[in-house]
């Protein structure tokens, strides 16, 4: 897999893996967790995300947190969500969905029943995304 910065890894080592196709939110993720001293991969495809799990499903390093966006485009993250479920990936990873949608607090419980740690909506202020991620990483 290639990441964001040009280079390749079989295997992540991350603290956060962010699975969305926008690079705005990226960018603003990365700059915000970076800061905090936290390291990032961006993962921008359902592809990307189905090769990801199945590495962390047979001895990946395990992050502490997944943002994972509702829509990729190609998928739903409910989609992805489920695939970490099948690959037994949400007892040791804690899962924030991100949603740029109008309305989403039916949507809110659909994710939480599905496996989600919590649920955030485009934009956001990054003091908002720093302390949920820290939230999660402290349930982990």
């Amino acid at each position: 897999l290639s990441r964001p910065d040009g280079t390749t890894s079989s295997r992540f080592s991350h603290e956060v893996v962010v699975i969305d196709d926008d690079t705005r939110v990226l960018d603003l993720v990365k700059l915000t967790l970076e800061m905090d001293g936290l390291s990032v991969c961006w993962l921008n495809s359902l592809a990307q995300a189905h090769v990801w799990m199945t590495e962390q499903s047979t001895g990946g390093s395990d992050p502490q947190v997944i943002l994972l966006d509702v829509q990729l485009g190609e998928a739903s993250g409910y989609d992805v969500l489920k695939g970490l479920a099948q690959h037994d990936l949400l007892k040791q990873n804690r899962v924030i969905m991100l949603t740029g949608e109008a309305n989403p607090q039916q949507k809110v419980f659909k994710a939480i029943e599905a496996g989600a740690f919590d649920y955030l909506s485009k934009p956001f202020e990054p003091w908002v995304l720093l302390s949920r991620v820290r939230l999660a990483r402290s349930q982990v």
